[in-house]
């Protein structure tokens, strides 16, 4: 029902054109193109690792380093690789070993050192907590330490660093393992 309002004509006196109403809508707009796709500054689980640590809990100084200076490269190195790796697969179907093809399912090596350091590090805290004799000198370093020397329990599962070795003279390390 039209209000009666002496400022507007009467209802059979209006014109609608809803093509003129809806093309001035966005006369006012010039056409911009969309803005450039760009991507973003971090891998996406360094992102999300970062945000899932409590900012409040001062004991997380650690792990929020870890998540700003380790997580990416880690990501982008290791993000897509096997963990157990390929050669691994064919070394136990060349043994005949039964049910390989669970091998193919394997987790990235990423997940690998994460999935592992995060409760190793979580169990080393609880026990310097109640006082376990191994972890009494449990402090910022040592936990730096401990993380980075978890990360690099499979270093040689990356063939780069046993280019390395080999190249550095350590081929009887290869020999002994």
């Amino acid at each position: 029902m039209r209000v009666n309002d002496p400022n507007l004509p009467p209802e059979d006196e209006v014109v609608y054109d809803d093509e003129a109403d809806f093309a001035a809508l966005g006369a006012d707009e010039a056409e911009q193109p969309p803005p450039p796709k760009t991507l973003a500054d971090q891998p996406m689980f360094q992102t999300l690792f970062a945000q899932s640590i409590d900012p409040t809990d001062d004991e997380n100084g650690v792990l929020a380093d870890f998540a700003q200076y380790v997580v990416g490269p880690l990501s982008y190195y290791f993000g897509m690789k096997a963990a157990k790796g390929g050669a691994f697969f064919r070394q136990k179907e060349q043994e005949g070993a039964s049910n390989t093809e669970r091998y193919s399912r394997d987790q990235t090596l990423r997940a690998h050192l994460i999935n592992g350091m995060l409760p190793a590090r979580r169990i080393a805290r609880l026990l310097h907590r109640w006082g376990a004799q191994p972890m009494r000198d449990w402090d910022e370093t040592v936990e730096r330490l401990f993380i980075a020397g978890y990360m690099m329990h499979d270093f040689l599962k990356i063939p780069e660093a046993q280019a390395a070795l080999r190249q550095a003279g350590f081929e009887t390390y290869f020999k002994m393992s």
